[in-house]
């Protein structure tokens, strides 16, 4: 999905699967729209309220060498909001996803007004 949230270009991918079924080949192809699209802020979002940490963080730490230009570091926002560089967030749905994609936004326009 793509979105303008204040002149903006939002890109949210929302994988359905649990995270054991999200694979390397998925984190890649993420990226690689990611690098097409250059949106200024891009969200990962599993639909799931189970943790990050142990699959999905993994993954993208995983393809930070085919991608370092995208992926910095992981760094916990909040519980199941996660920032791999200064436009690149995973998200899932625990506790809420609509506090979730807030807390992103936030995060993402307090970050360009510290510089």
């Amino acid at each position: 999905m793509l979105a303008e949230v204040d002149h903006r270009l939002v890109y949210v991918e929302v994988k359905s699967s649990p995270p054991k079924g999200i694979h390397l080949p998925n984190v890649k192809g993420f990226l690689t729209r990611v690098k097409s699209l250059s949106p200024d802020l891009a969200l990962f979002l599993v639909d799931t309220h189970l943790r990050m940490e142990d699959k999905i963080n993994v993954l993208f730490q995983q393809a930070k060498g085919l991608f370092p230009e995208e992926i910095e570091s992981v760094q916990r926002v909040t519980r199941g909001v996660f920032q791999l560089g200064k436009r690149i967030l995973t998200l899932n749905t625990k506790p809420n996803l609509v506090n979730n994609i807030r807390v992103c936004l936030k995060h993402y326009f307090m970050d360009m007004v510290r510089g």
